[in-house]
């Protein structure tokens, strides 16, 4: 036992004033400020013709200002407040677990190698995301997300009851919030930006008992049967004044049905509004009509979702050649 305990004391006196080391340093470069903000979109979603919608984009925003701090991992709990009026889309389920819809395309996330996105509840109203810069891969390929602002991802959502939603008000506001104990922020170290370290004694058997300058390499090992006391650095809590989680909310309009096609707003498609269009767009006249919030609603005929010659020639190909009918975006 003598040799034991003899390597125990030598333990406590590498080991410690390693950990004594450690702690001053993370402490002498700790921020102050802001490292990460992370907000939620604040949207608005029309509902012309009170039909559903199910693709409702929520855009996730991404700052990473305030401290040198690259995200080289995440983690979001998002939640709807009413899942029975908003939900997340599902993408697909494998063995019972159903995995959210989401779009990384032109985000700050979309080099990541690694997602995982399933929603937890049976309402749909809860989604949490998990991703990876890239999967233990040496030399590394994707590069963390470098400082900068943006939008870190886009998450898909959908209506389930438009005619709930536009029953009794024409204007009804969903709200969207984080998860605060869970979403969080990792940087290329596998640290957690913005956590709050606390030194927590421990004891290990076969623990390191020399490190390289940086700490990041052991260049010495215990005996396995040999028992350390050790201090470690625990994330105990995180500073929400350097990291910032902001929520959002998506705002439903409701509007009168739209006759997409009736240019001039006249209750009927012919000629005339072809002729409507023509004036509008090449010789300054009147704009054709706005419902439930879509612009120019009334005058997109082909339903591409803007209002140019193709509208007009769209309709004439309806009314005298017999083309398809005019259809809202």
């Amino acid at each position: 036992m003598a040799p034991n305990w003899r390597f125990i004391s030598l333990v406590l006196i590498f080991i410690l004033p390693l950990g004594v080391t450690f702690v001053s340093r993370d402490a002498a470069t700790e921020p102050s400020s802001v490292e990460v903000i992370c907000e939620l979109g604040t949207i608005t979603t029309s509902l012309p013709d009170y039909h559903a919608n199910n693709h409702i984009v929520l855009p996730v925003y991404l700052a990473n200002n305030g401290y040198n701090d690259s995200i080289a991992g995440f983690t979001l709990w998002v939640r709807s407040t009413w899942p029975e009026l908003l939900r997340f889309r599902a993408d697909s389920t494998v063995n019972d677990v159903v995995y959210a819809k989401f779009d990384t395309v032109g985000t700050r996330s979309g080099g990541f190698e690694f997602f995982d996105a399933r929603i937890q509840d049976a309402l749909h109203g809860q989604v949490k995301i998990s991703a990876i810069c890239e999967k233990n891969r040496v030399p590394p390929i994707v590069k963390p997300i470098p400082p900068g602002s943006g939008v870190l991802m886009n998450l898909i959502m959908e209506t389930t009851e438009a005619d709930s939603v536009c029953d009794n008000m024409p204007i009804l506001t969903v709200r969207l919030q984080f998860d605060k104990s869970i979403t969080s922020f990792s940087n290329p170290a596998s640290q957690t930006i913005g956590c709050i370290y606390v030194l927590k004694v421990d004891t290990v058997y076969g623990c390191c008992t020399s490190w390289n300058s940086d700490f990041t390499v052991c260049l010495r090992y215990a005996p396995p049967d040999s028992m350390c006391i050790i201090e470690r650095l625990w994330c105990d809590s995180i500073d929400p004044e350097r990291r910032v989680l902001i929520d959002g909310s998506n705002t439903f309009i409701c509007g009168p049905p739209c006759q997409c096609g009736d240019a001039n707003g006249d209750a009927a498609i012919d000629i005339s509004d072809a002729v409507f269009l023509i004036s509008f767009i090449f010789s300054g006249g009147q704009a054709p009509g706005t419902c439930g919030g879509y612009s120019y609603g009334f005058g997109d005929a082909n339903g591409d979702g803007g209002v140019d010659i193709s509208d007009a020639v769209y309709l004439i190909g309806f009314i005298f050649s017999g083309g398809q009918a005019p259809h809202c975006q």
